[in-house]
């Protein structure tokens, strides 16, 4: 098989030491996985409540996969069966990232609850040194030694629908002013502006393509790198994910039209009844109405006719997403070392970057470096 290779540990370095069965780990391309393998996946995620979000699909790996040639999976397997996935994508020899880089909004390793393994053994089967995680499943213990920190992904728990929500928030002491807010100007917005309407699943690639304009400015006006031309296999992964159909996994686009020009727009990733945002964004000529927050409500409000049952907003602090969550994911920034001398000066540095990056210099270092980024990628796109 193409790109696998195998290794059986002795007893002594067991991944499940309990079990007298030897353990074996092999690695291979996506490509090739067997049919065994998809339906044991898909089994494994199914049966862990924690593996929801659609980043843990084999078929949001397939996606990933078409488009960057350097994904593969390293699999655990008890007595020739598999147990464990664990994608990644080599971004050079020695080093590899979760899939989908940037964009990866859930990761970690798709197994059972109760399943453990060994990192120094996965990692050494899969050729690595280094893999670096910014939102890595906090639960999946066996990583937290390489922890930097760990940051909450709120989500919306619509799985009773939309009156529950918010009557489930009341019970935990929330308050749910922003939701009645949002309504307010929403009527507000619809008398002063122009009719309203909400497209809760919209397929137009045009729309897409206003969405990645409003954060490519976005991104020039805050100093970050432009991800569209930094990784160009973002937008055909999102215009494919857009045009795929079915219940397992699926692009879907919420829009929010004023006098049918979209003011507010939100793209997430769709596995049966979990919606993970990925993008979002909307028009700043209208911003004092808040589009955004009247979106993700009226999104909410739909939720039980479009069968969602969850809506996660993403790993971030944004006053909103505090405003509107039931709960939490916790989820951690770290780097998984094999060299004791990296895994130990590593957290140091991303300490150091953070320090700066929250006192009087770090707006204008930003700046700076995306002006620096973004002549580098001019000239990547060029000799490209």
């Amino acid at each position: 098989m193409i790109g696998t290779n195998t290794t059986t540990l002795p007893r002594k370095q067991s991944i499940l030491p309990r079990l007298p069965e030897r353990m074996s780990i092999s690695q291979t391309s996506v490509s090739d996985l067997s049919l065994e393998d998809r339906s044991a996946w898909r089994t494994i995620q199914e049966g862990n409540s924690e593996l929801h979000s659609p980043f843990f699909c084999i078929e949001y790996i397939e996606e990933v996969a078409r488009l960057c040639p350097n994904v593969r999976v390293a699999i655990l397997r008890k007595g020739g069966k598999p147990v464990a996935f664990w994608p990644i994508d080599k971004i050079r020899p020695g080093v590899a990232r979760p899939v989908g880089g940037k964009i990866g909004c859930m990761q970690g390793v798709i197994c059972g609850a109760n399943t453990r393994w060994n990192g120094d053994a996965l990692a050494r089967v899969a050729g690595l040194k280094t893999w670096h995680f910014d939102h890595l499943l906090a639960s999946q213990k066996i990583f937290n030694s390489s922890y930097f920190r760990t940051l909450d992904s709120p989500y919306l728990d619509l799985s009773e629908g939309f009156d529950a929500y918010r009557e489930k928030r009341l019970q935990q002491g929330h308050s749910n002013q922003a939701i009645a807010e949002a309504q307010r100007k929403r009527r507000k917005m619809g008398r002063e502006v122009g009719p309203i309407r909400f497209e809760a699943d919209c397929q137009d690639v045009d729309i897409l393509h206003q969405l990645i304009e409003w954060k490519r400015v976005q991104m020039l006006k805050t100093g970050k790198r432009n991800l569209f031309v930094h990784s160009p296999w973002i937008i055909p992964f999102l215009e494919n994910s857009l045009n795929r159909r079915g219940d397992s996994f699926r692009g879907m686009m919420s829009v929010l039209y004023v006098a049918d020009k979209p003011v507010s727009i939100h793209f997430g990733l769709r596995s049966k009844g979990n919606l993970h945002g990925l993008f979002f964004g909307y028009d700043q000529g209208v911003a004092e109405y808040s589009p955004g927050m009247v979106l993700i409500v009226s999104l909410a409000q739909n939720a039980s006719n479009l069968g969602l049952t969850r809506i996660d907003l993403g790993k971030g602090d944004e006053p909103y997403k505090q405003r509107l969550k039931s709960d939490s994911t916790s989820v951690a920034i770290g780097a998984f070392d094999t060299q004791a001398v990296h895994a130990l000066l590593r957290p140091l540095a991303y300490r150091l970057r953070t320090k700066v990056g929250r006192s009087a210099i770090g707006r204008p270092a930003r700046l700076a470096n995306g002006r620096l980024q973004r002549i580098r990628d001019q000239f990547r796109k060029q000799k490209g």
